[in-house]
């Protein structure tokens, strides 16, 4: 199971941004304050050789408004507009500044930042329009626009096809959520706007508008193998390998996005990679080949992308660390530089390629998770700045803004990781940032043996890293206590068998192997506590060379039924006038308050805010509500969602239009959580009991009545669901299903009105009871009462 590391993806991000910061960033030379309080220096030496290639930096000056921030009790004149040459004092609402703000003279769209020192307040997105009109606003639509185009999962698309998702993401209704977070964050507390802990729904919407309009764009596996390939004469195209041409030479073939240096004969070579993983209307790049030549014998050949403290590692480590650099830049400003230009600027400097070394020895002997951290810790020198960024741009002269627009820009991008993450979205990125990807799991060196003889290219032998694959065979509905068995025995290696691997394990995903290596490529682990973990393998070969995999283990808390300890109603009226709800509560123990064994009924505004914890939380939507409280439902419908998806468990109580007059269609709600299952209004006096054998309707009549039995029939219900009751008609009137990690028991019946008044031995009254109590895990006793006695329900929806 290919998975990428929860953490690894933030690691990237970090580096990504710091790297972003030195590249672009810098003093004037008098130096600027840095995160830690500290003064960052730049290198003003101009002596060093730029070639012809790097493109010259042109600037345009614009005036900046604030159309949707007046008004909103914004201090302005303590902040500043910055861009990436200039930053302006702000008063009365617009920029200060003699001849305007300062930004890239481009055709395409940049962000300018407005902040308190270090801390982003807002930011938008200026678009070429904008630049060639001389003026810019800051506006919801600018603001969200910024929000898009500096989502994490743009990183290594062309402007043109990030111009693209943006014009589609606009155009799409989740568009229309992200606007009004932001006009709902402005209006409440709008100095806290960028601010994750705060409106975690701002970047929530933007993380999603993004990665659902690639989605939908793309339709390409992004980690298959390139579709024009050379033949593969020595190697494996997962890695850079060797294909034989005719005559004496042979070709050098990088097939990943990364570079790499390769040594043979004496001789330093860079290859660079590909620069597109995909576009969003085509295929992948070819592979980047380089033609060498060597006369007949046996030599050693390496490629390698840090590793070693040779020439072509350090050309490799430079040329990476300027691709990375350039891939953030662009994605805020604008990177021209393509992978020939670097790699001819990396070559025709050897002051340059030296950059390594620069940044500290350790790197060139680094594991990909250490280089990270090396790039996040001591990418600061005042030469590696002055030499990345002259490198980068003909012209660039490093004004103290600069250094303060990146650093507001890191800010943004850091919490957007972090809403990634809690969004479960590193599966997205895993195949929407492919650069990152190849820097983190391709080999960092992968060494040859070959044989020139006449022309015909041979091997006599190959040092290539083991594939690592984990899998496990117990990994569904996982609860405390519970054993989790994992195997390595599908990792592959091209030079050994299994039985010649060793393999040891993180079960927790702390970055702390729990296991040494061995040969019994197998392992179990008890979790004591519920959560979710990146369980990790690394196996090794007999050459000691290693390879990783991760897979993600889900641990409930208890088992269905149970897993929920706390419950959310969402209600801003009692459904149809009674105390039913409250009455089921008491039944069960239940007291109001905020902990374990607790309930809580919430305003339908609270869906906005209020977190929702899978495995402790079961959230209710109730019945009969009116229609404010489905508008609101209709605005936090994702939230819902993502809950169920993460583990979460869902009484959905979808019988509406009733006494409170409320609509979920009127809402625009037309589908359940999983967007498969339709309902509509049909207002039945008849139910029947079709699952009599199951736990929660067994000893049910087969036909109950009520006035009325139910008010929404349901439709397109998936095979794995598990119906209870149907009406006159057969379509689904209580039912449950799984999604993602969680599962949803829904009702189209009125159920706390059937109760009060609908009370006889075939009447509706006895469900409400039922059902509530099989949600928590118990299963009445009786027609009506409250004798209630543990129950584990066959708990299909998880399964």
């Amino acid at each position: 199971m290919k998975r990428f590391e929860s953490r690894l993806i933030l690691s990237l991000l970090f580096a990504f941004l710091l790297v972003f910061a030195v590249a672009c960033g810098g003093g004037s030379g008098d130096g600027t304050t840095d995160d830690d309080g500290g003064t960052e220096q730049t290198d003003n030496d101009t002596d060093d050789n730029v070639t012809a290639d790097v493109p010259e930096m042109k600037t345009a000056d614009v005036s900046v408004t604030f159309t949707d921030l007046d008004g909103k009790g914004l201090d302005m004149d303590n902040y500043t507009v910055t861009t990436m040459f200039s930053e302006a004092s702000v008063a009365g609402g617009t920029a200060r500044a003699a001849e305007g703000v300062t930004v890239v003279d481009t055709e395409k769209g940049q962000l300018i930042f407005l902040g308190d020192n270090d801390t982003p307040i807002a930011l938008a997105y200026v678009t070429a329009s904008d630049v060639a009109a001389g003026s810019a606003d800051f506006t919801v639509d600018s603001i969200a626009k910024g929000l898009i185009m500096t989502s994490p999962l743009m990183v290594g698309y062309s402007s043109d096809d990030r111009d693209e998702i943006l014009s589609a993401a606009v155009q799409d209704a989740l568009y229309d959520n992200l606007t009004s977070a932001i006009t709902s964050a402005l209006d409440t507390e709008p100095e806290s706007l960028l601010n994750e802990a705060v409106f975690p729904e701002v970047y929530e919407y933007s993380i999603l508008l993004v990665s659902k309009v690639i989605e939908e764009k793309t339709g390409v596996n992004v980690l298959a193998e390139p579709s024009a390939a050379p033949e593969v004469t020595v190697g494996s195209s997962y890695a850079p390998y060797l294909s034989d041409i005719s005559g004496d030479p042979f070709y050098l073939v990088n097939p990943t996005m990364n570079f790499y240096g390769a040594t043979l004969d004496g001789e330093s070579y860079l290859v660079p990679g590909r620069s597109k993983a995909w576009v969003l209307w085509g295929n992948e790049d070819d592979p980047v080949t380089k033609q060498v030549s060597v006369g007949d014998g046996n030599y050693d050949l390496n490629f390698v992308k840090f590793g070693t403290d040779t020439t072509a590692a350090k050309m490799a480590a430079t040329a990476n660390v300027m691709k990375t650099a350039c891939l953030v830049f662009d994605l805020f400003v604008w990177c021209p530089v393509e992978n020939p230009t670097i790699a001819t600027v990396v070559e025709g400097d050897s002051g340059l390629y030296d950059l390594a070394g620069l940044l500290g020895g350790d790197i060139l002997n680094a594991s990909p998770k250490e280089v990270f951290s090396i790039l996040i810790e001591e990418f600061s020198d005042p030469i590696v700045l002055g030499k990345l960024t002259r490198a980068l741009y003909k012209n660039a002269d490093n004004p103290d803004g600069a250094v303060k627009f990146f650093k507001r820009g890191r800010k943004l991008l850091k919490a957007a990781g972090a809403i990634m993450k809690v969004m479960k979205a590193y599966d997205a990125a895993q195949q929407h940032i492919p650069f990152a990807l190849d820097l983190a799991i391709k080999p960092l060196n992968v060494d040859f043996c070959i044989n020139n003889n006449g022309g015909v290219l041979g091997a006599t032998c190959q040092y290539v890293p083991p594939v690592a694959d984990i899998d496990a065979s117990n990994s569904d509905n996982v609860t405390v206590g519970d054993s989790v068995n994992f195997t390595a025995e599908g990792s592959t290696d091209i030079n050994y068998g299994t039985v010649d691997l060793m393999a040891r394990y993180d079960f927790d995903g702390d970055g702390t192997y729990d296991t040494d290596f061995s040969s019994t490529l197998t392992a179990s682990h008890t979790y004591n506590n519920a959560g979710s973990y990146d369980v990790r393998v690394e196996v090794k070969n007999p050459d000691n060379l290693t390879g990783t995999d991760v897979e993600t283990i889900i641990v409930e808390a208890v088992a269905a039924g149970g897993a929920a300890n706390h419950i959310k109603a969402f209600g801003d009226y009692s459904p149809w006038q009674t105390s039913s709800f409250e009455d089921a509560m008491a039944a069960n123990g239940y007291t109001a308050g905020t902990g374990e064994n607790q309930y809580e009924i919430l305003p339908s505004s609270a869906l906005a805010s209020t977190t929702l914890y899978p495995g402790k939380d079961l959230v209710i939507i109730q019945n009969d509500q009116d229609q404010n409280y489905y508008n609101n439902l209709a605005a936090s419908y994702d939230r819902v969602k993502r809950f169920v998806d993460n583990g979460g468990v869902l009484f959905f109580e979808a019988c509406d239009q009733g006494w409170n007059a409320g609509s979920l269609a009127n809402a625009g709600i037309t589908y359940l959580p999983g967007d498969v299952i339709t309902f509509s209004a049909y207002y039945d006096p008849t139910n029947y009991n079709v699952n009599p054998t199951s736990a929660l309707m067994s000893g049910v009549p087969e036909t109950l009545t009520g006035n009325y039995a139910s008010h929404e029939r349901f439709h397109n219900i998936p095979e794995s669901a598990t119906v209870y009751m149907t009406d006159t008609d057969s379509s689904a009137t209580l039912f449950e299903y799984g999604f993602g990690d969680g599962w949803v028991v829904v009702t189209g019946q009125p159920l706390e009105y059937n109760y009060v008044y609908n009370t006889g031995e075939t009447e509706m009254g006895q469900m409400f009871p039922r059902v509530f109590n099989y949600v928590l895990g118990n299963l009445t006793q009786g027609t009506n009462g409250y004798q209630c006695v543990p129950l584990e329900p066959a708990r299909t929806s998880a399964q």
